[in-house]
């Protein structure tokens, strides 16, 4: 599933590619950064957002920026698809389809964000070699495309897909003095030429280069997981032979997205980047005070923000729970601008339903007709309501 962009606005557009396709991730970053834009200048603007299938474009949409709605676009296209589709004859089926549709792609832009998470680190300086080998940790997106019936928007009969992003969890430097060392490191006590273990290595004859450099077993280890996904299978075949080596089962669980194991093996995260791992481990489990615990040391703006997330997330399902004092404490300190509306809407309704319930005490004063007027005015406030967070 990817992502285009167009707009009426020559400002706009000088903000975006036209030509390029977004992932998930990029696209949903790239609309909350418009739209901070554009309210931090006190303006509004139009983007059209097309989400295409392979080569294929499913749907077209048209959001205004400036006005909060692009913080989370998930959340938003979740509302058009139910503002679009509530007076339908089918909502209740359409209803599952699009939760079922917005949790793949929160669940694609998941994926793609832990991708971003992780650092490739910067091997320490090694000696220096004659005609040393050079090679690059290359990065592999594959899409595993499943088939997800839905009606979007305008588009009837198409077929959404939910796409499982494989991607290189080595993508982006996060300097730290005290950061990777054994791991990205070569042994400090080898006396011998290396540049035979790096050609091993470009190649991935990793057991070959485990037989020829047994000591240099964390450095391999290490770089089987800058393949990604694609290393899962060499991590494997290399913790038959070192399966003693937590470590490499901790990273192997990370890959895998174990991440109760890689909970249970957290006394193996020594490292600026395995500590990222651990972190985001927490976030897929929830347990986001202890993600906290560990973004307060390594102050990674991209947990963060996905700390926040994950926040916002719970206190919407605190809300449809029926948690609304426990809600309320929450969003003193989330300040979610969705939840505020969500709350005024519940208290001018709550008047207007014991506004109604008073007039329905007096039976002697009304109608027939207008006791019936008056129930239906109170069961639409109701509902209304209730369905407010199947419009996010």
């Amino acid at each position: 599933m990817l992502f285009k962009f167009k707009s009426s606005s020559s400002e706009l557009n000088k903000k975006f590619e036209r030509s390029k396709k977004y992932s998930v991730y990029e696209a949903v970053e790239l609309i909350k950064n418009l739209d901070n834009d554009i309210k931090s200048e006190q303006k509004t603007a139009d983007l059209t957002v097309l989400i295409w299938n392979e080569n294929q474009q499913i749907s077209a949409d048209t959001i205004k920026l400036g006005e909060g709605e692009g913080i989370d676009y998930l959340i938003y296209l979740e509302k058009r698809l139910f503002e679009l589709h509530k007076d339908d004859m089918d909502f209740e089926s359409k209803k599952k389809e699009i939760e079922m549709f917005i949790n793949a792609l929160q669940e694609i832009y998941a994926e793609q964000y832990n991708a971003t998470l992780i650092p490739e680190s910067e091997p320490k300086a090694k000696r220096e070699f004659k005609n040393p080998i050079i090679f690059n940790k290359s990065k592999v997106l594959k899409m595993i495309i499943l088939p997800i019936s839905i009606l979007l928007l305008a588009f009837v009969g198409y077929k959404l897909f939910k796409g499982d992003s494989e991607e290189t969890l080595a993508t982006e430097n996060i300097e730290t003095s005290s950061q990777i060392t054994e791991v990205a490191s070569l042994s400090e006590e080898s006396t011998y030429d290396l540049t035979y273990l790096d050609q091993l290595l470009s190649e991935k004859r990793f057991e070959e280069a485990l037989q020829e450099y047994p000591q240099e077993y964390p450095y391999i280890e290490r770089e089987i997981f800058y393949l990604g996904l694609d290393g899962i299978p060499y991590l494997e075949t290399f913790l038959q032979e070192k399966s003693e080596y937590l470590k490499g089962q901790f990273d192997l669980a990370y890959l895998k997205k174990e991440f109760q194991t890689v909970v249970e093996l957290k006394d193996q995260a020594d490292s600026d980047e395995r500590l990222t791992q651990l972190a985001v481990a927490y976030i897929n489990l929830n347990l986001l005070n202890e993600a906290e615990e560990i973004n307060d040391r390594l102050q990674v703006s991209k947990l963060t923000e996905q700390i926040e997330t994950a926040k916002n997330r719970n206190l919407i399902n605190m809300i449809k729970d029926g948690k609304i004092e426990e809600a309320k404490s929450e969003q003193v300190y989330l300040q979610n601008p969705r939840v505020t509306e969500y709350f005024n809407l519940l208290d001018e309704a709550n008047q207007q339903i014991e506004a109604i319930e008073e007039q329905l005490l007096q039976v002697d004063l009304i109608s027939e007709e207008e006791i019936e007027s008056l129930n239906k005015q109170k069961e639409k406030l109701i509902e209304e309501i209730n369905n407010f967070f199947y419009l996010f």
